[in-house]
């Protein structure tokens, strides 16, 4: 061949092995670049986290792929996602979840809401009874049919103010948050008035009197040789019943992450955090202390006429008891959530010391025998909190939730004012009776905000 056909053919083959030198540059260094996206400015804006490893295929991710590595990267890097495109401009912060994800707790979360309860009644105890002068007569002896007792008062629901304040405080070894919560709900007040009016009787020659008798020897001697003054005889018998109540708590809770939240990709290519739906639990453990007062006033008005003579009498008992109770509590709760919504149960119980107390005041005025003495009395008791609720939720935005639950509590060792009215025209007693037992019940609602 001759020399200008070899250098002819050089010529040829010489741009082929320089497209080719190229190519093998460019597939090299496609092969090095990293799976991450390029920032603005050209510069490289996520570099790759030691600890995230390796970025997997797309059919390497399911709904168990993420752990606790994936979730620090996520937190980390701005825009990341699994293919390497971003899909968000702005960075995560600590998390972009949908509903409180377990994975990712609130720093701070903030219960405000309005409560409205109602109480039991004290325990059956007599107050008023009215003689029947012509039941009496058939029978033969003295008959009184009871008017107004404890149970006649019904404590109407009143509102007061619930809140709970939350602190997430770590995760721990095996993989569950703590938190430290303060609650107080309180501001409940009742306030209930029942009244009862008697006929006018004689029950004797030239004495006309009403025909309401008290506890105070009940109608035992009608004809007078044993008058109570003041509460027997009466035209009027009026039952007032106050009463408030204050609580507080500060309880550590724990909750396990038993499920791992998934990344969801939503139509608008964004992809978020959701947690899974299901069943989810917690349980607490801390501090309580509850404040309850109770007073309660039996008044008696009448007016008896002896001869032309007018006499108007009056008795008054006034009695005020407290309690001041504190002790230790447990707790939890079994929540189902779902993407928006979540509901499911709650309870608490709590072993107490009550410091009750008790100051009985009686004065009367009238004859016969008329009672007037002062009685007060201290002790500490046992007491315990039983309380059980159904809640629920609903998600106005990722930080915002509309909450109501139904509550029952039950407390006992209580020292109630009726229970320690003593109809005894000796000495009383004056001990303090902490055997009540008081259930209450109610609706709270409010909202709640995680930030």
């Amino acid at each position: 061949m001759s020399k200008m056909a070899l250098v002819g053919r050089e010529f040829r083959i010489a741009p082929l092995v320089l497209i080719a030198t190229v190519l093998a540059c460019e597939n090299a260094g496609l092969a090095s670049e990293p799976v991450f996206s390029a920032g603005r400015g050209g510069q490289q804006a996520f570099p790759p986290d030691p600890a995230y490893r390796e970025i997997p295929r797309d059919d390497e991710v399911t709904e168990d792929f993420l752990d606790e590595d994936m979730a620090r990267a996520l937190a980390e890097h701005r825009g990341i996602s699994l293919d390497g495109s971003t899909y968000s401009e702005a960075p995560l912060g600590p998390c972009d979840f949908l509903g409180k994800g377990v994975c990712c707790p609130p720093a701070w979360y903030i219960d405000q809401q309005v409560r409205v309860i109602t109480r039991g009644r004290p325990r059956q105890r007599e107050l008023s009874s009215e003689y029947l002068p012509d039941v009496s007569a058939q029978l033969g002896t003295p008959f009184a049919a009871s008017r107004m007792s404890t149970k006649s008062i019904t404590f109407e629901g009143t509102p007061g103010y619930y809140t709970t304040i939350g602190r997430h405080l770590a995760r721990d070894t095996e993989n569950r948050d703590h938190f430290l919560e303060f609650t107080y709900w309180g501001f409940h007040s009742w306030d209930e008035t029942r009244m009862v009016t008697g006929k006018r009787i004689f029950p004797f020659g030239g004495v006309e009197s009403g025909s309401l008798f008290s506890p105070f020897d009940r109608t035992a001697d009608i004809l007078g040789t044993n008058v109570i003054g003041g509460f027997n005889f009466a035209d009027t018998h009026v039952f007032r019943s106050q009463s408030h109540m204050h609580n507080w708590e500060l309880n550590a809770r724990i909750r396990p992450r038993i499920r791992k939240d998934r990344l969801v990709l939503h139509p608008s290519g964004r992809w978020r955090r959701e947690k899974r739906p299901g069943p989810y639990y917690s349980f607490l453990y801390g501090l309580r202390a509850i404040r309850f007062g109770d007073q309660s006033q039996f008044s008696s008005r009448s007016r008896i006429i002896e001869n032309g003579d007018v006499f108007d009498t009056f008795g008054d008992y006034h009695v005020w008891a407290g309690n001041s109770m504190v002790g230790l509590q447990i707790g939890g709760d079994l929540i189902y959530r779902y993407n928006k919504w979540s509901w499911g149960f709650r309870g608490k119980v709590a072993a107490m010391v009550n410091s009750a107390d008790q100051t009985s005041l009686v004065r009367s005025t009238g004859f016969g025998v008329v009672p007037n003495f002062q009685t007060s009395d201290s002790r500490r008791a046992l007491a315990a909190v039983i309380e059980f609720g159904a809640t629920g939720r609903y998600m106005i935005t990722p930080h915002f939730w509309v909450t109501a639950s139904y509550d029952l509590m039950w407390i006992a060792g209580l020292a109630l004012a009726p229970n320690q009215m003593e109809f005894t025209t000796g000495e009383p007693s004056g001990r303090v009776d902490t055997g009540a037992t008081v259930f209450y019940h109610g609706l709270t609602a409010g909202f709640e905000w995680t930030f």
